[in-house]
This record gives structure tokens, C-alpha cells and sequence, in this order.
């Protein structure tokens, strides 16, 4: 196997501590040594990463960033319907209108029973499509 070098520098700050741009860097940093070390594969390899961490971990990393809001793109809605079995419904929700003001009208609103079977039947779907084993 050939030998390849990237640089990933060490932290003398806790994530905590350090500026956005700086956890800009290392997810770069980090994002291009999964690219070197899965051969191409990064969104196989992330997943796999993802379903090593336990899951109530996962589950708290998640709803502190919001990751576990889906937002679902007008148009897109069916499509995501049938693809995760999600259930649609019409509610009121407080919209910004062309104006600057606010309006309450009824939008397209989507939930899923438990997110996170379904971004693992996701990750299932992605891995069985590129012949990876689960």
C-alpha cells in the first residue's frame, strides 16, 4: 500500500476554546484525512464513523447543533415523504412575508417518528447502493 502524508496539527486549545475559523480548519483538516485514508469513499466512511458512536451520544451531539431538524426544501417534500415514510400535514406557522412582516399561514410540515432510524435507513440505502457491507 503506498504511503501518503497529510498534516493534521495538534490542538492547544479545547474545541470549546478556540474561534469558529479554527474549527473550520480542523473539520477541513480532518475531512481531507477521512478522503485520504477511505480512498474516495468519505460519506461510507463518515457514516461508519457516525455508527460508531454510541447512541445517546449521537442523539445529544446532534440536538445541540439542531442537526436533528430536517429542513425540507418546497418541492422536495413528496420525494422525502415516500423516501422516509414521513407523515405531511398542513399547520399554521409565523412566516416573513415580501414586506418584512410577519404572517401566520398554513405550510407544508413533515415529521418522522424517530429521526434516527431514519437517517440510518438512509446510510443503510446509501452503503447497500455503492455494494459496501452493512
Amino acid at each position: 500500500l503506498p504511503i501518503t502524508c497529510c498534516t493534521i496539527s495538534k490542538a492547544r486549545k479545547p474545541t470549546e476554546e478556540v474561534t469558529t475559523a479554527t474549527k473550520r480548519r480542523r473539520s477541513q483538516q480532518l475531512q481531507a484525512a477521512r478522503a485520504v485514508s477511505s480512498g474516495g469513499g468519505e460519506q461510507l466512511q463518515l457514516a461508519h464513523e457516525l455508527k460508531a458512536i454510541p447512541q445517546p451520544e449521537l442523539r445529544t451531539v446532534l440536538g445541540e447543533e439542531k442537526v436533528n431538524t430536517v429542513r425540507i426544501p418546497d418541492g422536495h417534500l413528496l420525494a422525502a415523504q415516500l423516501d422516509l415514510g414521513l407523515s405531511c400535514e398542513m399547520l399554521p406557522f409565523s412566516l416573513k412575508d415580501g414586506d418584512g412582516c410577519w404572517t401566520v399561514q398554513e405550510a407544508p410540515a413533515a415529521s418522522v417518528a424517530s429521526l434516527t432510524t431514519a437517517v440510518e435507513v438512509q446510510l443503510d440505502l446509501i452503503a447497500c447502493a455503492k455494494g459496501a457491507p452493512r
